[in-house]
């Protein structure tokens, strides 16, 4: 009978939702190198969860800092002279506003795009969009992740041999938005073909392919177990879950800004391809007929990114990538008035080894791109649902943009 209990608990246990009542994200502004140097101390730690990483003196740093920790670390931040602000004053009030229980949508018609969706949810919204426009939509499958899940993509295309535009979200299971994003730019297309002539021109002429969620079992997670979690959940090392998915491609794999110890969470994994969604989204992409551009859509900081993150290096085409990306933030800028800045992944975020965009540019395309959505951290990975519309509105403005690029004939190689 005690058996049973114990056995019980350890499953509810297991199961149990992750609360965050307490938790705060804090603003940090370093000013000198030792301030810096204290702040990666507790990074590698793993007991602060950094929203922002750390990247220079003079540009803040986001950290979420639990409950149990927040009056001893800031008592350590003013010991160092180092000025804070709070951002987030009790993260569990923005999670549960993104809570909110609603029926779920029993079809296409029903299905309501200006909320976040479980990852079932998504995958029939793949199904349901390949049956009702047939004309334009194509569901394919990408592959199956290591609990199981399989995902797919969605094609939107007007014409046969088109060149591809191939648009991936959700590789960080936290950012919500970029699902959403996805999704949101999928039904533009469908619903502008025909009838908005910048958009039909475009489709006749390019081929959408969305990745809508690929990190299908961290994603699962965010909704059933912790909200704020990132990786995958794999279990290979026996010490901590998962791997960072965008840390886990084969160029640059293990070099700066990826970590070795299992339980941070920039761990690249135990070898490149480790984990089966970053093999499976290699194999799909790579088996595409005519990929001319690639973008990796992240939250949040507002960034438009291109290669490379592993080096410092400028790529052959710096001009190319430079101008479209440049481009791409005009047009957001225009749609909504936000500013999101262009430029190089290791010079404009951090150094960043083992991503999807290097490796994609070094095998499939040099017009290889990453971008991180609103905001700049007010909210943070917790963006409302009344933020969707305008988030996918102004990325969409830069997806027709990098689309007409393509067009023009910046990405031959």
């Amino acid at each position: 009978m005690k058996l049973l209990v114990v056995l019980s608990l350890l499953a509810a246990c297991a199961f149990a939702r992750k609360t965050f009542h307490g938790d705060q994200v804090l603003r940090i502004h370093p000013k000198t190198q030792e301030q810096i140097q204290f702040l990666q101390s507790w990074e590698q730690s793993n007991e602060l969860d950094f929203w922002k990483a750390i990247r220079s003196i003079g540009v803040a740093v986001d950290v979420r800092v639990p409950a149990n920790h927040l009056a001893s670390f800031k008592l350590e931040l003013t010991r160092c002279g180092l000025v804070y602000e709070i951002f987030v004053d009790d993260v569990q009030t923005l999670i549960d506003a993104q809570r909110v229980d609603r029926p779920a949508a029993k079809d296409l018609a029903s299905f309501d795009y200006n909320v976040y969706h479980t990852f079932d949810e998504i995958q029939q919204w793949i199904d349901d969009m390949a049956l009702e426009h047939t004309n334009l939509a194509t569901k394919s499958f990408v592959g199956t992740s290591y609990e199981g899940r399989g995902f797919g993509a969605l094609t939107i295309s007007a014409r046969t041999g088109n060149p591809q535009f191939v648009i991936n979200c959700g590789i960080h299971a936290r950012e919500w938005i970029t699902p959403a994003t996805c999704m949101y730019s999928a039904k533009m297309l469908v619903d502008g073909y025909g009838s908005d002539s910048l958009i039909t021109q475009l489709l006749d002429q390019v081929d959408f392919v969305f990745i809508p969620s690929s990190n299908p079992d961290g994603y699962a997670y965010t909704w059933s177990n912790d909200r704020m979690w990132r990786k995958t959940r794999s279990r290979g090392n026996g010490v901590c879950v998962g791997v960072d998915p965008n840390r886990n491609w084969a160029v640059g794999f293990g070099g700066s800004g990826a970590s070795s110890s299992p339980c941070s969470e920039t761990y690249h994994g135990p070898a490149a391809f480790s984990e089966p969604c970053t093999a499976a989204q290699r194999d799909f992409v790579e088996a595409l007929p005519n990929v001319k551009m690639y973008i990796d859509v992240h939250a949040y900081s507002q960034l438009w990114m291109y290669s490379f993150g592993y080096t410092t290096s400028r790529p052959a085409n710096y001009n190319t990538l430079d101008g479209i990306a440049r481009d791409s933030a005009q047009a957001i800028f225009n749609t909504h008035g936000k500013f999101y800045e262009p430029g190089q992944i290791s010079t404009t975020i951090y150094v960043a080894s083992g991503v999807t965009t290097d490796y994609f540019y070094n095998t499939v395309t040099q017009c290889s791109f990453t971008s991180e959505l609103r905001d700049t951290g007010r909210y943070g990975f917790l963006l409302p649902e009344n933020q969707i519309q305008p988030t996918a509105e102004e990325s969409f403005a830069a997806f027709k943009v990098m689309a007409q690029a393509i067009i023009d004939g910046q990405c031959e190689a």
